[in-house]
């Protein structure tokens, strides 16, 4: 079970493609929000998940992992 509380997540590209990114995301009660300048997320899934953006043209792969820095 997921814990309320505040998360720091990071996101890997993958495929050889340099760059990622960090946020903090809140989890309460069984919805999770926040991100950074760059992207929002909102939902609580996994804590762990891989997705696909699009950046112009191109397709990046990419892997995001929260890990729990206060508990609530």
């Amino acid at each position: 079970m997921i814990r309320n509380g505040l998360y720091h997540i990071t996101v890997e590209f993958l495929d050889g493609v340099s760059g990622g990114n960090q946020g903090v995301m809140v989890l309460r009660d069984g919805q999770i929000r926040g991100g950074d300048s760059f992207f929002y997320a909102s939902g609580d899934e996994t804590a762990e998940g891989d997705g696909i953006a699009l950046a112009g043209k191109q397709s990046i792969r990419f892997r995001s992992k929260l890990r729990l820095l206060i508990q609530d």
